[in-house]
């Protein structure tokens, strides 16, 4: 068992944070981004430090391809894709697998969101957030969300969402911005452990 520390790195090109195992031999290998699918030399990505240990917002899993370990953050049992509630106008709108692209909807031309929300708030931008909903190998549907062209700052259950962050949503989680507000909510399933099931699964 390995007694190797982790630590955050961030991606050169999208800045994503990633967690990985701490070890001498990284040095040599190569990583792939899981957000912007570019492969960087370990050495090209840089130490991040954040300014308080809030894993819910740093940690990522790689690829399955890459050589750089890391941990999927745990989880409930959430084996369903979750869905968004526009607040005050109770409308549903139903996540799918992968990144889905939330945004105001228009009228003048087709919507560049796959998610678009019938809103009239301007301050919410036509592609203003990405939700990217990953099954992982434990069977678990993990939800990511992060930023995309928006122009007014995003926050979630306050929380503003910085560059480069990618924060995994939980359960009536709340997403506001200007005027526009939208919670993540997730319908669980009994979901069925495998005997060798761990919230520490490595990839």
């Amino acid at each position: 068992m390995s007694d190797m520390a982790d630590i955050k790195i961030k991606c050169p090109n999208c800045g994503a944070i990633l967690t990985v195992a701490d070890s001498p031999a990284n040095v040599k290998k190569s990583v792939k981004c899981p957000v912007c699918k570019e492969k960087h030399k370990y050495t090209e990505f840089k130490l991040y430090q954040p300014k308080n240990d809030d894993s819910d917002r740093t940690q990522l899993g790689l690829s399955p391809s890459t050589d750089v370990n890391t941990k999927l953050p745990q989880m409930p049992r959430v084996v369903t894709f979750g869905y968004l509630v526009h607040d005050g106008y109770q409308k549903k709108y139903t996540l799918t697998s992968g990144v889905n692209l939330i945004g105001r909807k228009t009228y003048q031309s087709a919507s560049p969101a796959s998610i678009a929300i019938e809103t009239g708030d301007l301050g919410f931008s036509r592609r203003h957030l990405y939700i990217e909903a990953i099954k992982g190998p434990d069977g678990v549907i993990r939800h990511y969300a992060y930023n995309a062209a928006n122009k007014n700052e995003t926050t979630i259950n306050g929380v503003p969402l910085g560059a480069g962050d990618k924060v995994i949503l939980h359960d009536s989680d709340v997403i506001h911005s200007a005027d526009t507000t939208l919670v993540f909510k997730v319908s669980e399933l009994p979901f069925h452990q495998a005997s060798n099931d761990s919230d520490k699964t490595v990839i």
